[in-house]
């Protein structure tokens, strides 16, 4: 029981130093307040709170609204610049792609030169490269295909040389420190015939290779140029932005000021018939 009334009288206490902090009021004006002949300045007392509870509230709506101007703007700034961004990552996206796509060999062209000896390396023509691969027995038993190096197409020259025994099928590479790679076949009318169709059809696929390329090279370069417009826009729009920004933070504090004004007129007003300031 006695923990509860101190509990109470606690509370209470509290509750009066807040009423007193924030409504603070003399003594001689409470007295004067108090009876039949108190009336008027109760009513005055009254009036008082009433002004500074609206000075109060209009204040704290004036800094709202202006601070929610100040978050509408950013968040208008960010929806502004967020498709401008979002085009720029797809183009940039796009753009390794196609690099990546120039680097890889596509897919197959025909059957492979073949070598009937599975330790000799085979060739395989894919769209943008020739590819050496073989079949190899590790020492367990395991039979796998493996690739060799891939030789792009663009700038490669491939031609047949005759040896006293063997035919060779020679592919030069451009820029490569090592540019000759040749192939040995036996000398045979059969064979002879082979690597003239694989020649043929090497050259057929690199013109083919070099339109693929040509068209690559003009996607790619206007990918970057839309990439360039997108950043100028961008800038133009941030740009902007900042200057939306900028007045609404201009704007927020005026609107301080202002709020700050009202409120200081609202106390002034309770000081007047209160004789004391309130908190903040």
């Amino acid at each position: 029981m006695a923990f509860f009334l101190l509990s109470s009288a606690v509370v209470l206490l509290a509750l009066v130093w807040w009423w007193a902090g924030r409504f603070p009021c003399s003594w001689d004006v409470l007295r004067a307040a108090r009876g039949a002949e108190g009336r008027e300045t109760r009513q005055r007392l009254r009036t008082a709170w009433d002004e500074l509870r609206e000075g109060r509230r209009k204040s704290a709506q004036i800094t709202e609204e202006a601070r929610a101007q100040v978050e509408k703007a950013k968040a208008d700034a960010d929806n502004g610049l967020r498709p401008w961004d979002e085009r720029f990552q797809n183009l940039s996206t796009e753009r390794e792609a196609r690099l990546k796509q120039a680097g890889e060999c596509g897919d197959p062209v025909g059957a492979p030169l073949e070598r009937s000896e599975q330790h000799l390396e085979r060739l395989q023509l894919h769209q943008h490269a020739l590819l050496p691969w073989k079949t190899v027995t590790s020492e367990e038993g395991e039979v796998r295909e493996e690739d060799g190096e891939p030789l792009a197409l663009y700038g490669l020259r491939v031609e047949i040389d005759s040896l006293s025994h063997h035919l060779v099928l020679r592919v030069t590479l451009p820029r490569d420190r090592n540019p000759v790679r040749e192939w040995l076949y036996p000398n045979e009318k059969h064979w002879e015939a082979a690597l003239h169709a694989f020649v043929v059809k090497v050259r057929d696929q690199q013109e083919r290779d070099e339109v693929f390329r040509e068209e690559l090279r003009s996607r790619v370069a206007g990918i970057d140029d839309e990439m360039r417009q997108v950043e100028t826009r961008r800038a133009k729009v941030a740009e902007e932005n900042g200057r939306m920004i900028a007045d609404a933070d201009a704007n927020l504090r005026s609107a301080s000021d202002r709020a700050a004004a009202v409120l200081e007129k609202a106390y002034d007003a309770w000081e007047k018939e209160a004789h004391r300031r309130p908190r903040r």
